[in-house]
């Protein structure tokens, strides 16, 4: 399976719908009992127009993954992340994305993905530009627009700010100017329901109903839940292990944006501290920078040895699915 993206054609991501579609099957005959958390203001509108758990949603998070994954290969093909150019970064950003059963649904994090997807692709073309005002506001904008479907995302502006830093001696207007973009969205949106009288409730919505420091401690997780958690950290740990083989034998300018990636991650970890009743689908979070990584390595592999290690994965995300549905 893994050849067909075994090529340097981003267009061939598109059939990436159908990779995501048959991870996603089982939500269609065995659904997993999930309701989402942490949704800002768009994503209440998103679910008072269709519910999360309709066939609908479900079509629609499959062709999210889609755009996502295509995403995610524009941006490592475009920026020369790898040495190799093949598609295998959005594919496994597609299996880690459906890698639980809580994460096979259109929730606010998948949805946030999205936007923050396009802020990682506009921050990343900032590199060795003299006029790039327009990326560094665009940037801070997608990321503001992701914080209106999930909450969280509204710290990786932070993580913006350290992009741009990191490619290139930044003036200070241009650090403000990602933090006016992202709470550009904020206000433009506050403006609209206050004139609107409806400000309070736009408020509670986005920031008083999601924002906690430490709110996770309040929540007993059962021991599956630890480990699912447990499975992430050693795909972390993997990953922070293998930096140095991501970065050796590249040049400077694509060591700067695999850092990135590292600050994506970070990024996300730190975001869940400040999330009221973070939910295991919180980890979507990570899953773009994780995909990119294990994908990487992936490409190092003997072809024969990725393929086979790919179907035992894929075919352990089908079984985990319905094995829920069988228990």
């Amino acid at each position: 399976m893994l050849r067909i993206f075994r090529t340097n054609q981003v267009f061939t991501s598109v059939l990436l719908l159908f990779y995501a579609a048959a991870l996603k099957l089982s939500v269609f005959w065995a659904p997993f009992n999930w309701t989402p958390t942490g949704q800002g203001w768009l994503s209440e509108v998103v679910y008072d127009w269709i519910h999360w758990q309709s066939t609908t949603a479900q079509v629609i998070s499959i062709v999210l993954l889609m755009v996502q994954g295509f995403v995610v290969n524009y941006i490592v093909l475009e920026n020369r992340l790898s040495n190799e150019n093949t598609l295998l970064p959005g594919v496994f950003y597609v299996l880690l994305s459906c890698a639980f059963p809580d994460f096979l649904y259109l929730s606010p994090v998948l949805l946030g993905n999205t936007f923050f997807l396009f802020g990682l692709s506009e921050v990343m073309k900032v590199y060795k530009r003299s006029k790039c005002a327009d990326h560094i506001f665009n940037a801070g904008f997608w990321v503001g627009v992701a914080s209106l479907f999930y909450f969280p995302f509204i710290f990786m502006a932070v993580v913006m700010v350290a992009a741009i830093i990191i490619q290139r001696a930044p003036k200070m207007r241009e650090l403000l100017l990602t933090l006016i973009g992202t709470f550009t969205v904020l206000w433009l949106v506050g403006i609209g329901f206050f004139l609107a009288d409806g400000l309070a409730g736009f408020l509670d919505i986005q920031f008083t109903r999601n924002f906690q420091f430490l709110g996770f401690l309040e929540s007993k997780f059962p021991a599956e839940t630890w480990i699912k958690l447990g499975l992430f950290f050693l795909l972390l740990l993997w990953c922070f292990l293998n930096s140095g083989s991501y970065l050796s034998k590249k040049n400077i300018e694509a060591q700067k944006k695999i850092t990135i990636l590292y600050w994506v991650l970070g990024g996300g970890i730190v975001a869940g501290f400040f999330q009221k009743a973070v939910t295991l689908d919180h980890l979507l979070m990570l899953t773009p920078a994780l995909g990119v990584f294990i994908g990487f390595s992936f490409e190092k592999m003997k072809a024969s040895v990725a393929e086979a290690i790919h179907f035992i994965l894929f075919v352990s995300v089908i079984v985990l699915q319905l094995a829920i549905w069988l228990a």
